[in-house]
């Protein structure tokens, strides 16, 4: 399987929609993207860890999601989970969701979505071994959830002395 690492660029946005459907077109049988957690608790669909907002780099975590919404015209709005999943049941293409944080809270909202929609089969948690050990521990409280981690090399090489 030939899985897109963010949507296919071609002007597009990654992480969106439009760059999801390209790569779908081309032939990719899975999509991978990142999700984050904003201040509120909401997840978007974001690689990096800061966003620019009137010219300040600012943190997604420290920021709600409103105010993120605010700062990007309507076409460039950063992808929220739902629309996501709207989008995946839809497709009904494997989706690799790479978590970018370790909260509890970022696992637990997106096994709520997978249980809520029954995409256990197309949806995936995946991730490096310091953001995935909270997915890998719901597993045995919902035995459909498909986890991936990532293997770091050196081993615990995520470990600060």
């Amino acid at each position: 399987m030939i899985i897109s690492h963010r949507g296919r660029k071609t002007g597009e946005r990654e992480n969106s929609l439009a760059s999801f459907n390209e790569a779908l077109k081309l032939g990719a049988g899975g999509i991978e993207c990142d999700a984050r957690i904003t201040l509120d608790g909401k997840i978007i669909i974001h690689h990096d860890s800061i966003i620019s907002i009137d010219g300040k780099r600012i943190k997604i975590s420290r920021t709600p999601l409103g105010k993120i919404q605010k700062s990007f015209s309507q076409d460039k709005q950063p992808l929220i989970l739902n629309d996501l999943f709207e989008f995946i049941k839809l497709k009904k293409v494997p989706f690799f969701l790479e978590l970018k944080s370790s909260l509890p809270i970022l696992v637990e909202k997106i096994i709520k979505k997978i249980e809520k929609d029954n995409l256990w089969e197309l949806v995936h948690i995946i991730g490096f071994s310091f953001f995935i050990k909270t997915a890998l521990k719901f597993q045995n409280q919902y035995p459909k959830l498909r986890v991936i981690p990532f293997v770091n090399f050196p081993l615990y090489s995520f470990v600060k002395p």
